[in-house]
């Protein structure tokens, strides 16, 4: 593995374009969201297999997944492509190209080597791993009962519309997923996140948040709301403002839960979320 480009944003975030020996690329982005932390983004496909509506890499032609070596290499990469005084490592999220579920094995092997070896040794609370879905993969990542931080993607709570959004809905309905996570509710109370990128008047009124809201019930749930971050590949969305935003927020936090609005890194140079797409907006 290579690097071919190191761009760096304003924020101190960096994102990298990495090939691979056969010639796939893929790519990590170094975050730095402040007060001495410091997040590795890791990918776990060479594109990806979902048709996200809103996501960049959904663009991309899927070539395949991921061997644990070419996972941990994209971390080390990038942290050894820093400046000489940045932070340690403390965090590695599986957010970048790629779901992370349909490689399965190779990502929760990648997920133990950061929690627990000496390289990294951050602990499993400092390892999260995001998915659209795949519900056969969480029904094993349940039952082998990991304890890294898990963060589904949901997008909607409404039917019809996480499907038009995220077709992984039509064939791991939203419903099951719900199914699950409840009956997982003691667990997921600890380590279970909400992710819903928000587009403007797509889904970030008040219909969707009481949707979402009887998706979530009785869970209490950490809950993250991202900006959706412009890419031509998905140039029929724009961003909602913040008050939107905000007023998204106040309605889910009135019913007790944490719910935090991401803020962007690494926008500027492609490399915040649904923005990776192998380099090509780069160029």
């Amino acid at each position: 593995m290579r690097i071919v480009e190191r761009q760096q944003a304003l924020d101190g975030s960096a994102r990298l374009l990495l090939e691979l020996v056969d010639g796939a690329r893929v790519e990590a982005v170094d975050l730095r969201p402040g007060r001495g932390r410091r997040t590795i983004c890791v990918s776990s496909q060479a594109g990806c297999v979902l048709d996200c509506k809103f996501c960049a890499t959904a663009a991309l032609p899927f070539q395949r997944n991921l061997s644990v070596l070419e996972i941990l290499d994209q971390a080390r990469l990038a942290q050894a492509s820093g400046e000489d005084l940045a932070p340690p490592v403390s965090n590695i999220v599986f957010m970048g190209m790629g779901e992370p579920f349909y490689n399965y094995e190779s990502v929760i092997a990648a997920a133990g080597f950061f929690a627990r070896s000496g390289e990294f040794a951050l602990g499993e609370r400092h390892v999260c791993i995001s998915t659209a879905g795949v519900l056969p993969a969480l029904e094993r990542y349940f039952a082998e009962a990991q304890a890294f931080h898990l963060a589904i993607s949901l997008c909607s709570a409404i039917d019809d519309l996480r499907s038009q959004l995220m077709p992984i809905n039509l064939r791991y309905p939203l419903q099951e997923i719900g199914r699950l996570l409840h009956l997982q509710s003691r667990f997921a109370q600890k380590r279970l996140m909400l992710e819903i990128p928000l587009l403007a008047g797509v889904n970030d009124g008040p219909d969707d948040a009481k949707a979402l809201l009887q998706f979530c019930a009785p869970m209490r749930l950490r809950i993250n709301l991202i900006p959706w971050n412009p890419n031509p590949m998905s140039s029929q969305f724009a961003a909602p403002d913040r008050e939107s935003c905000l007023r998204f927020q106040a309605q889910l936090r009135a019913a007790g839960h944490w719910v935090f609005i991401r803020r962007s890194l690494g926008a500027e140079v492609a490399g915040a979320c649904g923005q990776l797409a192998g380099g090509s907006l780069s160029r």
